[in-house]
Parts: C-alpha cells; sequence; structure tokens
C-alpha cells in the first residue's frame, strides 16, 4: 500500500522534482559512501600505524630487556614516553611471565598466548593488543603490550571540516547546475508542456520560440513547431471542410425541405435517419415521429428494404393506404451505407394517365371525325375517321394548314367566322359541306370548341368534330318524299294524316279550335290545257307558295292530289276560319304570270270546324270534302 502511495506521489510530481531528487541521492550517497570508507581507512591506517609503532619500540625493550639485561625501571622511564602504552609484559613461550611493566600483571595461559601469537593484534572497545614474537637465540619470549586505542576526534574534525567543504562546494555546483538544467532543459519542456496541455484542451496557443542549441532539445522544439505549423494548416483546412461541409448539409436539407418529393434517408436495415416535411405529410406521421422509426414499419409493410434496394436500378411503384399509387426511386450514399428514398405520390398523375388513355382512346376510335387546330390553323391532332373523311393519312394532316386539307370554300370562308363565336361563346356550331377528292359534296354537322394550352397560355387551340350527313340528308330526302309532295313540297296524305292525328291527342286541341280546310281549284284544267302541263305544275307551286304565306307555324298545308289542297288549322275560331277562307281565297286569286301570258285560278273551299273530338281522319277528310264539293256545286270561287 505504502509502496503504490509512494509510486503514485512519485509519479505525480514534476518533472523538476523528478530530475532532481535522483540527482540529489546520487550525490548525498556517494558523498556519505566516501566519507564512511574514508573515515574507516583512517581509522584503519591509524590503527596500523600505532601496531607498528608499539611492535618497534616494544621489540626494543624487550630487547634491552633480554639481551642487555636492562633493569625495568628504566624500561618504565622508556614506556612513559608512549602514555597510550597500559601495559607491556613478556612472556616465555610457556606463558611464565619474565616481566610486567605499567599497569598491572596479566596471567595468560600457553593456550591463549599461543591464540594471541596466531593474531596480529586484538581489540577491544578500548582497547589494542599487540603480540609478537621474539626469536632470539636461548631467548625465545612473546611481547604482549596492551594499549589504548587512538582516539577519532581529530578525524572526525576532518571529517566535519570536508563534509563543510563539499556541502558549500555542492551548494554552488547545485546551484550552477539546476540554472543549467533549468535553463537547457527543464524550462523548455515545461514550456513544451504548457503548450503540448493547450493543444491537448483546444486552447488558444503560441509557437514555441525557435531554439538556438543543437542539441535534441532544440530538434524537439524545432519538430514540435512543424507539428504545430502543420496541425494549424490541418485544422484550417478541416475548419474550412468542416465549413464547407456544414454548409453543404445545410445546403441540402434545404433542398430537402424545399423539394415537393417526400425523401427519406434510411440505413441497411430499414432505419429511418432523416426526413423532410413532404414525407410526414404523405406518410400522416408528427414531426420527428419517423426518425428511427423503421421503414416498413411507417408503410405498414407496403416499402421494405427489399423494394427500395430494388428501385435502385429501376423505378417501382407501391400502393399505400389502398389509394395512394407511390412512384420509389432509390440511390446508394456508399461513404454513409446509407440509400436516399424519393416518394412520388403519382396517384393524381396516374388518374391523369388514365384519363388521357381514355380520352385518347374515345378520340381515335369515336366514329365522329375529330381535329384539333392551333392557333396558327395548323392541324395538330386528327383521329382515323378524319383521315377516312379527308382521304388522306394522318402523318400528311399533322402540321398542315386546315385550308389546304378542306375541299371547298365553305370551311375556308366561314374560319374568321367561327374563331370569332368561338371567341366570344366559347363553340361554334352549324353545317358545312366538304367536296370529297371524287367530287362528292359531303354534309358535315360541325363543332368547334376552345382549348387552352395551359392556364398561363393565352394562345388556345380549336377542337373540331365533323358529323357525316350524308346518310341523315338522304333518310331525311327520303322521309321528305314519303310524306311531302314533290312538286310543291307540302305534306302528302299521310304526312297530312300524322299531323291530324298528333294534333287530336292533344287534349286542348279542340278547346282551343281546330278546323279542316278542303281546297280544290277552279279553272285549272284550262290553264293546263291551254298552256301545258309546265304551266299547271308552275300554277300549283304559285299555288302551294301562297298557301303557306297565310298558315302559322303549328298550321299544315297539304295537296291530295291534282289540284286538291288541304290546310289544318289550330287555335283558331269560327270566325277565323271563315276570316283565313276570304283571305286564301283573295290571294290565290292573284294573277299570275307565266312566260309572258297571265292567268289566274280560283277556289272553291269547304271547311269542317270541330267542336268535339274526333279520331276518324278519313272521315274528316270527307266531311271536308263533301263541304268544298258542295261549294263548288253551289257556285265556284265560294266557300
Amino acid at each position: 500500500m505504502s509502496k503504490q502511495l509512494f509510486q503514485s506521489g512519485f509519479w505525480s510530481v514534476s518533472l523538476r522534482v523528478k530530475v532532481l531528487i535522483p540527482v540529489l541521492l546520487v550525490v548525498v550517497t556517494l558523498f556519505v559512501s566516501g566519507q564512511y570508507f574514508s573515515i574507516e581507512q583512517s581509522v584503519n591506517m591509524q590503527r596500523q600505524q600505532q601496531v607498528e609503532h608499539l611492535k618497534t619500540v616494544g621489540n626494543k625493550l624487550a630487547h634491552a630487556y633480554l639481551m642487555v639485561d636492562l633493569d625495568p625501571k628504566a624500561l618504565n622511564l622508556g614506556l612513559d614516553l608512549l602514555p597510550e602504552v597500559i601495559n607491556l609484559a613478556i612472556y616465555s613461550p610457556d606463558a611464565q611471565l619474565r616481566v610486567s611493566l605499567k599497569g598491572m600483571k596479566i596471567k595468560l595461559h600457553e593456550e591463549q598466548l599461543h591464540q594471541l601469537v596466531q593474531a596480529p593484534f586484538w581489540q577491544t572497545d578500548n582497547e589494542l593488543i599487540v603480540t609478537t614474537a621474539i626469536l632470539e637465540q636461548h631467548h625465545d619470549a612473546v611481547l604482549v603490550i596492551r594499549a589504548a586505542k587512538p582516539s577519532l576526534s581529530p578525524l572526525i574534525q576532518q571529517a566535519i571540516y570536508q563534509s563543510i567543504l563539499f556541502v558549500a562546494s555542492f551548494l554552488i555546483v547545485w546551484v550552477v547546475f539546476c540554472l543549467t538544467l533549468n535553463r537547457l532543459m527543464l524550462k523548455p519542456i515545461s514550456q513544451l508542456s504548457t503548450v503540448m496541455q493547450q493543444v491537448t484542451n483546444r486552447h488558444q496557443r503560441n509557437m514555441l520560440k525557435a531554439s538556438t542549441e543543437r542539441d535534441e532539445i532544440g530538434e524537439l522544439f524545432n519538430s514540435f513547431n512543424q507539428m504545430i505549423e502543420r496541425q494549424d494548416a490541418k485544422e484550417a483546412h478541416l475548419m474550412y471542410a468542416l465549413r464547407k461541409l456544414d454548409a453543404e448539409k445545410s445546403f441540402a436539407d434545404q433542398v430537402l425541405d424545399t423539394v415537393r418529393f417526400a425523401t427519406l434517408v434510411v440505413d441497411n436495415e430499414g432505419k429511418i435517419v432523416h426526413n423532410n416535411k413532404p414525407a410526414e405529410d404523405l406518410l400522416n406521421t408528427q414531426p420527428d415521429e419517423l426518425l428511427s422509426a423503421n421503414i416498413a414499419t411507417v408503410t405498414k409493410g407496403e416499402l421494405t428494404i427489399e423494394t427500395i434496394l430494388q428501385s435502385l436500378t429501376s423505378a417501382k411503384s407501391i400502393t399505400f393506404d389502398s389509394t395512394q399509387i407511390l412512384n420509389i426511386r432509390s440511390s446508394k450514399l456508399p461513404e454513409l451505407s446509407r440509400y436516399l428514398v424519393c416518394i412520388e405520390n403519382i396517384t393524381a398523375i396516374e388518374h391523369s394517365i388514365e384519363r388521357d388513355r381514355v380520352a385518347s382512346s374515345v378520340f381515335e376510335n369515336n366514329l365522329e371525325a375529330m381535329m384539333i387546330v392551333d392557333s396558327n390553323n395548323r392541324i395538330s391532332m386528327v383521329n382515323q375517321a378524319m383521315t377516312t373523311l379527308l382521304d388522306l393519312e394522318k402523318d400528311k394532316c399533322i402540321g398542315t394548314p386546315s385550308k389546304q386539307v378542306f375541299m371547298g370554300q365553305q370551311l375556308n370562308e366561314m374560319s374568321s367566322n367561327i374563331e370569332l363565336s368561338v371567341v366570344r361563346y366559347g363553340f361554334w356550331q352549324g353545317e358545312i359541306t366538304h367536296v370529297s377528292r371524287d367530287g362528292r359534296a359531303i354534309p358535315l354537322f360541325t363543332k368547334v370548341s376552345r382549348i387552352a394550352r395551359s392556364r398561363d397560355s393565352d394562345k388556345v387551340n380549336y377542337f373540331y368534330t365533323f358529323t357525316d350527313l350524308s346518310n341523315i340528308k338522304e333518310m331525311e330526302r327520303l322521309n321528305h318524299l314519303a310524306h311531302h309532295d314533290a312538286l310543291t313540297g307540302l305534306a302528302n296524305r299521310m304526312k297530312l294524316s300524322c299531323v291530324i292525328a298528333n294534333a287530336l291527342a292533344e287534349p286542348n286541341s279542340i278547346r282551343e279550335g281546330m278546323a279542316i280546310l278542303y281546297i280544290d281549284l277552279d279553272g285549272f284544267k284550262l290553264i293546263n290545257d291551254s298552256h301545258g302541263h309546265d304551266a299547271g305544275d308552275f300554277v300549283l307551286q304559285q299555288v302551294a307558295t301562297r298557301m303557306l304565306t297565310l298558315v302559322k307555324e303549328h298550321d299544315c298545308v297539304a295537296r291530295l292530289a291534282g289540284d286538291e289542297f288541304v290546310i289544318m288549322l289550330r287555335q283558331i275560331s269560327q270566325q277565323g276560319v271563315d276570316s283565313f277562307a276570304l283571305r286564301l281565297t283573295e290571294t290565290i286569286g292573284l294573277p299570275m304570270s307565266y312566260l309572258g301570258h297571265s292567268m289566274s285560278v280560283g277556289v272553291s273551299i269547304g271547311v269542317h270546324y270541330l267542336t268535339e273530338r274526333e279520331t276518324d281522319l278519313e272521315q274528316l277528310l270527307k266531311q271536308a270534302d263533301s263541304a268544298m264539293y258542295a261549294a263548288k256545286k253551289g257556285k265556284k270561287h265560294r266557300v
């Protein structure tokens, strides 16, 4: 635990402390170790010198005693010169004490004496025992000297003095070292650390001052400045790219929000990661409800990731909510591993296409001839019936002025009136005659209407429909011949019967007044015999014309045969019938001119005024005919 605390505490201190403390510890350790070994060496040297000195002096004294037989008192005087000597004794080899000088005597056994001789010296806490063997002829002995250990005070004082000198010198050197280390290493590293922290924390930072040193620190400074310059350049480029990317993203978001199509961005699993407002409206969801939702869930399984993958190559259509037709187009965003999905609601377009297809089919297959002409009066569209009518191929009709394909002048002459009517009233209809290539006149019932090209355009197209009236005209002609007199154009007996029957079928016909006038011409046979049948036909035509000028629209004038005519009058009183008959007599009696000849005829008129509903038509005619013959027998030219 303490080791961990030490490690965590040590590694958390500054670099200056980490560098200086080990250096200080090494120096102190070296100094203490040096002092220790120096003192120990001095003590050993001092002891060795003392031992050698004691041996030398002891040997001399022992030699004087043994060889010269010097008095022990004289030896004591010599030992006074050695204050450190506590006792000097000379033993025989068998441990017999021969002489003991200065201090108390010490008895030794032979074994003890032998052990002392084996070692150069012995020492206790306070004493030093030096032994040496004296080998002289006939005088073998052992010298044992007990002396006090030398004092260590001088050595200690010397060590203290050396320590003071060392500490003073060390402090000077230490200050110089710290200043140099701080200038050359610690301060640059501190600056580098500060800038690195600024770089790490993305604070504003300054470039390091270029180093003039050519060592590793200088190279580190220069490399760091280059790194900062490159990083600044990269950051500037990155910020530019980010701003550009942000602008492009903002532009893309604006495009997605303003595009009218529903647009989604989905990942590989179909999860929606972006959408625009039209997508929310189309899928009927709330804002932000689509984000993180699965596209298959939102579309109720109609649009899946498989469909999106299929729509990468070609557009796909799906049905959403059973009523909407959606067109799906997708593109892959490879860098994002996502898909851009565009959804267009083509329901209205499909319905419009279907309507256009139906309209085109109706236009093309219509039995009536149809043609569309632009504002420059050039044909832009025709159907099959139109090409059949014009006897031209469709390619030759398209782009051709309408005046060039219609034979005859009627349509061309009426074109300005047709356009004016269409501009004023929105349509024109009427009957024109087209001359076919074989010269046959074809009556056409024509309708013209205006079609605007677009809401904002003033130019219009004109839509023509032509109905061939040839068959209708022929049927009308045959019907007319079946119900009208060929010479005068008046109704014949069949037509008259139909008109009278229809009139009688009306509930108010009798109440409103109805009369049958049977007319026979007087003097007609004479004109026919005198001037010929052509003159007779002329007279009949003139009489018919004059009759028609007297009747109303709901009345009927008919020629039965020869010079016999019938007029049915409606909504008339008896007095009105009499007045009409008088005017009729006067009008028909007016002279006629034929090939320079003046001629005239009279009329005999039989009148039958209906007072009750009668259904027998022949009976009505007979009654009018009888009245006419009665008038003719009485006197011609009468009613």
